[in-house]
């Protein structure tokens, strides 16, 4: 496996790859509204600008995707194919912002899903689930 940095050519792609496995696994938690309002904030140009992207390559196959702010201190974007689940993908991606993160911390919107992932690579609950437009997530932080 391969992790690049995703230049503006592959953007869409990678957003389209997002946008597929959020619905795959999250469309059971999320009313239409909610994954409306997912949907229109990968998609929004100013958030796009304002991320840099890594993909995970199997064999030149995106298999992943992770996207974050510019200084690798919140994660936008975390997302692997069902068929590469539980093979240290996610993990793998995580990695790579966190090596790159000038901060000593790490924060992010948890989906219902990605919640005990994020438990396990050490996140904490900085308050309750939050519910915005019917998109429900848990803001979590790791400090290193």
């Amino acid at each position: 496996m391969i992790i690049k940095k995703i230049d503006s050519s592959n953007i869409l792609p990678a957003l389209n790859f997002s946008l597929n496995v959020f619905i795959k696994f999250n469309s059971s938690n999320y009313p239409d509204e909610g994954i409306n309002l997912f949907k229109d904030s990968i998609f929004n140009s100013e958030n796009i600008n304002s991320r840099e992207y890594f993909g995970a390559y199997i064999d030149n196959i995106l298999v992943g995707v992770i996207a974050s702010n510019k200084d690798y201190s919140h994660i936008s974007l975390l997302f692997v194919d069902g068929n590469y689940h539980k093979m240290g993908i996610g993990r793998q991606l995580f990695n790579k912002v966190k090596s790159l993160c000038i901060k000593n911390y790490i924060t992010v919107n948890s989906s219902l899903y990605a919640y005990s992932f994020y438990k396990h690579l050490g996140f904490y609950d900085t308050c309750g689930m939050v519910c915005v437009k019917g998109f429900s997530f848990y803001p979590m932080r790791l400090d290193f």
